[in-house]
Parts: C-alpha cells; structure tokens; sequence
C-alpha cells in the first residue's frame, strides 16, 4: 500500500503499544500502592480495563474539544505527561533513599 500506509501504521501501531504500556504501569502502582490481594487482582483489572476504554473515550472527545476551542491547551497536555513522570521518578528516588512517607 505504499511507504506512507506504513508510516501511518507503524505511528499508530507505536502509540497504541506506549498507550498500553502506560495503563499497566498504573494497574501495578494501584495494586502495590493498595495492597490488593492476588485473587482479587482478575475481577479489578477487568473493572479497570472497562473502567479505562470509558474514560479514554470521554477524555480524547473532551481534548478535540479543548484542542479546537483553545490551540495554546496542546502545551498543557503535553506538560502534564512530564510533570507526573518527574513527580514519579522523584517519588521514587525518595522511596530508595528512605525518606518516603505518605
């Protein structure tokens, strides 16, 4: 189909893994960060899952919105990725170090 049907795959293909990705990593934080026991673990992530497409649709139409009313909120939404990483990755040095507390 030609070299730009597979950019645009490859593109999508790239973001829908990094998307997934992310959602793991916050099923784990929620399941360490809450002590979930391991036979509960199947029934919550459904629930998360569920859960997770929901607001993923109502977030992308709420961001279209936004994005067409105000073009200066892709600044917003491109720092907020980075300020959560930031705030984990400091978290996380502060957990090593023993000086967590929550």
């Amino acid at each position: 189909m030609g070299y730009n049907k597979t950019l645009e795959f490859i593109s999508v293909y790239a973001i829908e893994k990094g998307l997934s990705v992310d959602n793991m990593f916050v099923f784990l934080l929620i399941f360490s960060s809450l002590g979930i026991p391991h036979n509960y673990e199947h029934k919550i992530l459904m629930t998360g899952i569920l859960g997770a497409i929901c607001m993923r649709i109502a977030l992308i139409l709420a961001g279209i919105s936004l994005l067409e009313s105000f073009h200066w909120m892709i600044y917003i939404f491109g720092g907020l990725p980075v300020i959560t990483g930031l705030k984990m990755l400091l978290q996380k040095r502060a957990y090593i170090s023993g000086n967590y507390s929550l």
